[in-house]
């Protein structure tokens, strides 16, 4: 008979993770749980009776040899049975464990388990919505547990049992009325892990409703009371300033040494701020390890009015709140009003929600998030979705919980936007990222969410440029208005929006009319979208052509003119209206409403917005033109019909952006890259400033000692090649490269399509086996590729685009870059294109003045991944002769910390070269 007090927490090691294969059991081991305590272990390897794969030995651990010494699975499997007939078993994955073990048994002669199962999987991603991931190793490690062996079953068994302890912990402290909540949309998880939640409900569910631990009702939610408030700023002026070092050191805390550089940087930050108003902006660069956080949060506090500060990545706004603030708050008496702000999408709606919450049903594909939300209400006090480990932030149930600009007016005070707008005005620092800044800016004063400020520093302002111009552009996506018309579907289509529609008619809350408009207009729609789109198909279909594919329009107020660029406007606005009078005719039966009612509103609500949006788009790209405005395709070669999209660009629209930024009296631009050749010339275009001046800081670090620049002097000119023949070449000179190499690397190339080609070659081959080899969109998350390729002892990781920058690879996780070729941009890309025009009629350069700093700053870029730290070391190679020969090779060299000190040896002994130096001083000519 069953204990629901005894848990058998078990991992099972197999020769594959697939069910229903005949594959073989290699370990099994057990940990028997009762009232919390440990009472037995079991564990066993078990002889599968056939190999084992390599891949499951290196994952595991366990060898051919040990397996073959082990009991078979039938001279074992009546002891395994006995231990879990009485227990309420528990996996990290328990379909998996589960299934497994009873198809085993079976195979034996053994009736399968008919216990309780219970997964550990689901009630993580419920009890633990802000855990990083759900893998066992990692969310243990998370929850502080120091996971000894991962992949060995033992380990991983102990790992589910401190797991298990910590969830019905967590369970134990939710409030009746969530866990209420929580249970009643628990009925599709896996097994019979729904019970686990209504055991601890159970016990709670007499108790008093109150709410205790901080947390307050809100419209039937549980919440974290909203009592954080910025009622009164620092009352701090830049005249208390520290500026003198004999006040810095009084200051300070003495156990923190302020550096030289830092120190100065901080000064000339103050200097900057506390200057009138005047028509300058600073641009400082200042690389790796200077301390320019600190640098600049110190005199930002004295400011007396909110400084906001942008950064471009979540990964610096992290630093901030959780590395530099705090410091600073550790080694001074400043403790500042910090808030981080983003755009409203990254917020929960409260209001959305609760409204939301109603439509779902246990099993629906939105129940896990509506318990993951349920859960984190009680925890987080911002509301940032960024909080979150959701699967599909593209879900439509969570598309319709989050808050959009357009609704504030409608949100109760307690919503977390509203909050936030409120906070800032009394906030001393608002830290906020480039696009929610330009788009704020863009607005009427009246319409800004952000508190007024005079004093900004954007960090990472190299990306400032390309943020301000993506929000210059529109799209026009075929693949996202044929989902939205899927969704809304038609009579034959059952469970669509129009079919469950049809109900209505019945009860009289809509009208058949109302029905057949609605699929009458869907249908037109549907129409207009296939033949626009099929107006411009013919233009892309060139033979040979790989990969994205790019067409400049050269006539668009032709193809505004056209019949069917007209009939899907008038298509677009025709659907729209008919969906948001039927949405409003159906709001006033609410008080008659059943779940699934409140679902279909959700869902209408929310399709209408998504063609209201698209509807705004094709407006931009066919409203009234300038001269300035650029429309092209661009399309998928492989699935033109279903990938294609329009796109457009204003360089009238970006230079309204970015003048709305210069009109603010002090912006300091600070990055690592913004200068090319000791000149920020390059920056000061891209930004459209008029008066910018310059600082710029050397590196802390000993960079002649740390880091060698490598060119082989066997190179054959790039010219040469054709794409085909590039991947070829690329590949002999990384085989060649790596075989002896032995050192965690990173290649970096500029073409996506030629890193895809080079990877995809270099697996099949199996050329170099030995090594993990990654790749960007290949290998997985981004996450997931970086957490491989540290634990690997062999890896290689090809990576293009956003891999030149922001990632954090130090020590001996990182000892070698090759760059394949200088990042010079395609000058038939048409956003490029059109900017070669412009410089063209004005009598620049295209080369010199655009294509050669791009190229400049994206290598200082690659460069920079090598030394993050006075303890790392590190070699970049450059496989390209243009850095040695071309006329502009000498701007590259000197761009390049210890660029012009460049060694040369031939390719076949650059293993020996880069051990040479990463092991003692290299002596190359």
């Amino acid at each position: 008979m069953e204990d629901p007090n005894l848990y058998a927490i078990v991992d099972i090691e197999a020769t594959a993770g697939s069910l229903g294969t005949d594959e073989r059991m290699i370990q099994f081991a057990c940990i028997l749980l009762e009232d919390g305590q440990v009472v037995e272990e079991f564990d066993t390897l078990v002889n599968p009776l056939r190999p084992v794969p390599i891949r499951i030995q290196k994952l595991t651990g366990i060898s051919q040899k040990e397996v073959n010494q082990a009991p078979h699975f039938d001279e074992i499997a009546h002891i395994i049975h006995d231990l879990l007939e009485d227990a309420v078993f528990v996996a990290h994955n328990v379909n998996f464990d589960y299934r497994f073990l009873n198809e085993r048994f079976e195979a034996v002669g053994l009736e399968p388990l008919q216990t309780k199962a219970i997964d550990t999987v689901a009630l993580s991603r419920i009890c633990f919505p802000q855990a990083d991931h759900y893998n066992l190793t990692d969310l243990t490690t998370w929850l502080g547990y120091d996971i000894e062996q991962a992949h060995d079953a033992l380990y991983d068994a102990r790992a589910t049992a401190f797991l298990l302890d910590k969830i019905i912990g967590k369970l134990a402290s939710l409030p009746p009325l969530t866990l209420k909540q929580v249970s009643d949309l628990s009925q599709g998880l896996a097994q019979d892990t729904q019970w686990l939640i209504d055991q601890a409900y159970n016990q709670v569910k007499d108790q008093s409703p109150d709410l205790e631990n901080g947390l307050v009702f809100y419209e039937g939610l549980a919440i974290k009371d909203p009592k954080k408030s910025f009622d009164i700023r620092l009352s701090r002026s830049l005249k208390d300033y520290p500026l003198t070092d004999r006040d810095k050191a009084k200051f300070f805390a003495k156990s923190f040494r302020l550096r030289q550089r830092q120190g100065d940087l901080m000064d000339q930050i103050y200097y900057y701020f506390n200057k009138d108003k005047e028509n300058e902006e600073l641009a400082i660069e200042a690389p790796a390890g200077i301390g320019k956080s600190l640098a600049y949060l110190v005199p930002s506090v004295f400011v007396g009015k909110p400084v906001v500060i942008s950064t471009h990545t979540r990964t610096l706004q992290d630093q901030l709140l959780e590395e530099a603030l705090p410091f600073m708050e550790q080694v001074s008496p400043l403790k500042p009003k910090v808030l981080v702000f983003k755009g409203c999408h990254h917020y929960l709606s409260l209001t959305r929600f609760s409204q939301a919450l109603k439509s779902v049903s246990s099993g629906d594909s939105a129940a896990m998030i509506a318990m993951q939300v349920l859960v984190w209400l009680t925890e987080t006090e911002t509301g940032d979705v960024d909080e979150l480990n959701i699967d599909s932030l593209n879900h439509p149930f969570w598309q319709a919980i989050i808050t959009r600009y357009s609704q504030l007016p409608l949100l109760s005070d307690q919503d977390f936007y509203k909050r936030l707008v409120r906070q800032a005005k009394s906030a001393d620092i608002v830290i906020t990222n480039h696009a929610h800044l330009i788009t704020d800016l863009n607005r009427m004063p009246g319409q800004r969410v952000l508190p007024n400020f005079d004093h900004l520093i954007i960090d990472e302002a190299q990306h400032l440029a390309k943020v301000t111009g993506g929000l210059a552009q529109s799209s026009l996506n075929k693949s996202k208005i044929t989902r939205l018309l899927r969704a809304l579907g038609d009579y034959s289509s059952d469970g669509t929006l129009i079919d469950r529609m049809e109900d209505y008619t019945q009860r009289r809350w809509l009208s058949q009319a109302q029905i057949h408009r609605l699929v009458t207009c869907r249908s037109r729609l549907a129409e207009a979208v296939s033949y626009f789109f099929e107006l411009f198909i013919p233009s892309l279909e060139m033979e040979g052509r790989q990969g994205w594919l790019e067409e400049v329009i050269d006539d668009p107020e032709a193809i505004a003119d056209l019949d069917q660029t007209k009939r899907l406007g008038i298509c677009l606005n025709q659907l729209i209206q008919e969906l948001q009078t039927i949405y409003q005719d159906l709001k006033g039966y609410q008080d008659a409403f059943v779940k699934s009612d409140h679902l279909l509103l959700e869902d209408l609500f929310t399709i209408s917005n998504q063609l209201s949006d698209f509807y705004r788009d094709f407006n931009k790209l066919f409203g009234p033109y300038g001269s300035d405005r650029l429309i092209w395709i661009e399309a998928y070669a492989s699935s033109l019909d279903t990938s294609i999209r329009l796109k457009s660009f204003s360089q009238g629209k970006k230079s309204q952006l970015l003048a709305n930024l210069h009109a603010i009296s002090h912006v300091i631009y600070i990055s690592s890259t913004l200068s090319v050749n000791q000149s920020v010339a390059f920056f000061e275009k891209q930004v459209q400033a008029k008066n910018l001046k310059y600082l710029a800081y050397l590196s802390p670090y000993q960079v002649k000692d740390q880091a060698q620049i490598l060119v082989p002097k066997d190179l054959v000119p790039v010219k040469k090649f054709s794409n085909q023949h590039l991947v070829h070449h690329l590949v002999t000179q990384i085989v060649t490269m790596m075989k002896n190499l032995n050192r965690k690397t990173l290649i970096l190339f500029h073409s996506h399509e030629v890193l895809q080609e080079v990877y995809h070659t270099l697996t099949a081959s199996g050329l170099l086996s030995d090594y993990a080899l990654l790749a960007q969109d290949l290998s997985g998350s981004r996450y997931k590729i970086l957490k491989q390729f540290k634990r690997a002892k062999k890896s290689i990781l090809f990576g293009s685009d956003t891999f030149f920058e922001g990632i954090d690879l130090p020590g001996e996780f990182l000892e070698v870059v090759i760059l394949t070729r200088l990042p010079f941009d395609s000058p038939d890309m048409p956003l490029v294109k059109d900017e070669h025009q412009r410089m063209k009629e004005e009598g620049m350069n295209i080369f010199k003045d655009d294509l050669l700093p791009r190229a400049v700053i994206k290598t200082k870029q690659a460069y920079g991944r090598l030394i993050r730290s006075e303890k790392d070391r590190g070699v970049f190679v450059i496989l390209d002769d243009r850095f040695l020969h071309a006329n502009y090779a000498s701007i590259f060299q000197q761009s390049l910390p210890g660029g012009e000190d460049y060694k040369r040896c031939l390719l076949k002994d650059l293993p020996q070269a880069v051990n040479q130096f990463l092991g003692e001083a290299c002596d190359l000519q």
